[in-house]
């Protein structure tokens, strides 16, 4: 059996990413003061909210196994797969894009984005190092 695999984002672009929704968050509560008259100030309450929703999703993001098991935690849902079910991960360019990459967990039911695993031009170097790390995971026996 293989050691466990926990990919997360990189630490910067978590930070960031968390930092943008922040002043998002700050930026709809005070247009909720400011701007929006009574009958249509739950708008940016709403967007506040969803900035915070976004921000705990965003931090959550990542794959991890578990002895035989693989945990996806995408930006809006998490989805498990036996080891048995996963027949292959494979990378798609969404929208026809060639210098973005996501990688895919196929199974017999059909195929899942793994959120966490892109690649931009310049990261190419560390998606492949995760993506044969999970292939590994997945041959190998227990």
């Amino acid at each position: 059996m293989t050691d466990e695999i926990d990919i997360r984002p990189p630490l910067a672009g978590r930070l960031i990413g968390a930092a943008l929704l922040l002043i998002w968050t700050v930026i709809m509560g005070a247009a909720s003061i400011e701007i929006f008259p009574a009958p249509l100030s739950w708008v940016p309450v709403a967007a506040c909210i969803a900035g915070v929703f976004m921000l705990v999703r965003l931090l959550m993001v990542s794959v991890e196994t578990r002895d035989d098991e693989l945990i996806v935690r995408n930006n809006f849902r998490t989805r498990r797969f036996a080891r048995e079910d996963i027949t292959r991960f494979r990378t798609a360019h969404p929208m026809g894009t060639s210098w973005l990459e996501f990688l895919h967990v196929e199974t017999a039911d059909g195929s899942v984005p793994i959120d966490v695993l892109r690649s931009w031009t310049g990261a190419a170097a560390r998606f492949a190092g995760e993506q044969a790390a999970l292939e590994a995971w997945r041959t190998a026996s227990t």
